[in-house]
């Protein structure tokens, strides 16, 4: 109603953006105005600290590349061009979850390699 162009990414929750080009991604959100960046494993919208509805504020995850994705972030883009990153992700998790010298830290690889086959089917693609 003031004039502002809404594109399907000038505001989001975390996104799998399946079957957009990371071209794509980036051309919507520049013609937002929505800061952006990538650090590898989707774009992230680069916002220190996240306003809430509610007028409290929370800190993204940050925690490394593996919590930017839609799941555990509302400033996470993911799109196809990130797949054979998480498909990475995937295998070296699983096999770490498999590896009887790493049984100490099964349940950590395995929930990360969950992560991200979750991101992988969300965007459409296997873990191969």
């Amino acid at each position: 109603a003031s004039g502002q162009v809404t594109t399907p990414f000038s505001f989001f929750a975390g996104v799998a953006a399946k079957g957009y080009s990371a071209e794509q991604v980036l051309e919507r959100l520049a013609r937002g105005g929505m800061p952006f960046v990538s650090v590898g494993g989707g774009f992230c919208g680069g916002k220190r600290v996240i306003p809430k509805k509610d007028g409290t504020q929370e800190l993204p995850p940050c925690l490394g590349q593996l919590q930017c994705n839609p799941g555990d972030c509302k400033q996470a883009i993911v799109t196809q061009q990130h797949a054979p990153h998480w498909q990475a992700i995937y295998s070296q998790n699983s096999k770490r979850a498999e590896d009887p010298q790493m049984a100490h830290a099964k349940r950590h690889f395995q929930n990360a390699a969950d992560k991200a086959l979750v991101v992988l089917k969300d965007l459409g693609v296997g873990p191969e």
